[in-house]
């Protein structure tokens, strides 16, 4: 058990800095949503297009690279590539981005909150404190993409801070697993496996 959750945790682990870029990237787009709210919306659709297509390669090139290291590369590489297939349609059909967006961001949010609630399920059974704030994150996000898919068309505004918000906590979750993983890797922090 103890090889199996090392060897599945620490090809993750070794490349941090792939979720402080992502942490980096989400964080910016939430503060960019809230400084721009008018123009927001629709240079939005052009910017998720972009992070969601950058997103996923970044999540196929993990899977793919890190295979043999990763048990379930598999559920990682299928979420690249949707994360590419749907961010390229998105970049090249703008007219239908604008009127989607918002069901869009919502299942992707709903999908990125399940995935963070899975970890912080993980993490739980393998008692680390974290849990709890991941746990925090998952469902924060769920919270804003049900917003979204319910109020679609309560007003640009609510919508656009509502995003922004959930680009923000996926941020921060993204930098809180790089620096976790950063810790794992340098030693500092112990893979408490029981």
């Amino acid at each position: 058990m103890k090889d199996l959750v090392y060897s599945t945790v620490m090809p993750l682990a070794k490349k941090w800095w792939v979720n402080l870029l992502l942490g980096l990237l989400f964080v910016s787009l939430g503060i960019w949503v809230f400084i721009t709210p008018l123009t927001s919306y629709v240079s939005l659709t052009i910017f998720f297009s972009l992070a969601l297509a950058t997103a996923g390669a970044f999540e196929i090139f993990a899977a793919i690279f890190y295979r043999k290291g990763i048990k379930n590369w598999r559920r990682y590489l299928t979420g690249g590539v949707i994360d590419l297939v749907v961010g390229g349609y998105l970049l090249f059909s703008p007219l239908i981005t604008i009127a989607v967006l918002p069901y869009i961001l919502a299942f992707w949010m709903l999908y990125k909150g399940v995935m963070i609630i899975g970890i912080s399920s993980k993490l739980n059974s393998r008692n680390y404190s974290s849990w709890v704030l991941t746990l925090a994150y998952g469902l924060t996000i769920m919270v804003y993409a049900f917003l979204i898919m319910i109020y679609p068309n309560f007003g640009g505004m609510s919508i656009v801070y509502a995003m922004a918000l959930a680009f923000v906590t996926l941020g921060m979750f993204n930098i809180s697993s790089a620096y976790h993983f950063y810790k794992m890797v340098n030693g500092k922090l112990r893979l408490r496996i029981n």
